[in-house]
């Protein structure tokens, strides 16, 4: 916000999904130990903030869900625009 006030449940949802990011987290850091990963929450536009957040990194990673369907786009919007706009090498990584 311009006004440099934040809603009061912001640090409730960012203490949340901090939690939540770090169960998920949890195996991959297990499995592979010797891979340094900054996890980090944030909120906005998540197209910007990924690639904000990646300026300088090695590589960003994505998911995306395997498409049942024939048809349609192979990415999603978010992927899409992180690939057209991150300065960081970016890997697609199916989900399922």
């Amino acid at each position: 916000m311009s006004s440099g006030t934040t809603d009061p449940g912001d640090e409730e949802r960012g203490r949340h999904a901090a939690e939540r990011l770090t169960e998920l987290l949890r195996p991959w850091r297990r499995r592979y130990p010797g891979v340094c990963v900054i996890a980090e929450a944030v909120f906005g536009p998540p197209a910007a903030g990924l690639s904000e957040a990646a300026r300088g990194a090695g590589l960003l990673a994505v998911g995306r869900r395997r498409r049942r369907l024939p048809t349609g786009p192979r990415l999603g919007r978010v992927t899409h625009a992180v690939i057209s706009h991150c300065t960081a090498p970016v890997a697609v990584v199916p989900l399922d």
